[in-house]
């Protein structure tokens, strides 16, 4: 179901130097778009799915998910166990950015990642059912996730993917007679939807972590 997509020349825009070699951000606007989600659902999340074993080649990665005009604040990539949001119940797909530094010293930079129309391509021809649909059921009160679209590093390279939530727990027992929450068993689905190579850049400043785009 998943589909590895050649966007690494089309889905971003380029970016330019400024005088002592840093990457200048592109000045354009940020500009939110609809498009298709895992079911057709309105809702999705953002997040991360950064593996443990991805970041032992990275020395430092930032991340920023334009939901703001205006500027980028530059966010630390983490490693976890699973996959996170950072953002819940997004209605339109924002500009993503990111900024890598190998530990061999190559520094890489995707800008204005064009999410909408990757995910318009990506559901021309794959189809994510969440976990209601599938059972054929109305989405349950609790224990039923919405997709989630997370990021990841790995090398020279930016991966997207949809990460499914999926609860063994049957709905109608998740919540006991006493109307408390009972402890879920869940596991996550992941769906490949676009590995994107980086910009190779140089002198990239790591420390500066808020931007002004003009």
């Amino acid at each position: 179901m998943s589909l590895l997509l050649g966007l690494a020349g089309c889905s971003v825009n380029q970016f330019s130097l400024g005088q002592d070699g840093t990457p200048v951000p592109y000045p354009g606007p940020v500009k939110p778009a609809r498009a298709a989600t895992p079911g057709d659902y309105p809702f999705y999340s953002f997040g991360i799915s950064q593996k443990y074993e991805d970041m032992e080649a990275i020395d430092i990665a930032q991340a920023y998910y334009g939901v703001y005009g205006g500027y980028r604040s530059w966010g630390r990539v983490t490693p976890g166990r699973t996959a996170s949001a950072t953002k819940v119940g997004l209605q339109l797909y924002f500009p993503l950015h990111v900024r890598w530094r190998l530990k061999d010293g190559r520094e890489f930079i995707l800008e204005n990642i064009d999410v909408p129309q990757i995910m318009r391509e990506y559901f021309k021809s794959n189809s994510i059912r969440l976990q209601w649909q599938r059972e054929g059921r109305p989405k349950a009160r609790v224990g039923d996730f919405e997709g989630l679209l997370a990021y990841e590093v790995q090398g020279d390279s930016v991966l997207l993917k949809w990460v499914l939530v999926m609860n063994r727990i049957p709905a109608a027992e998740r919540v006991n007679a006493e109307g408390k929450v009972v402890r879920w068993d869940t596991y996550d689905e992941e769906y490949l939807v676009a590995r994107i190579k980086g910009n190779p850049v140089g002198g990239i400043d790591f420390s500066k972590t808020y931007e002004v785009i003009r």
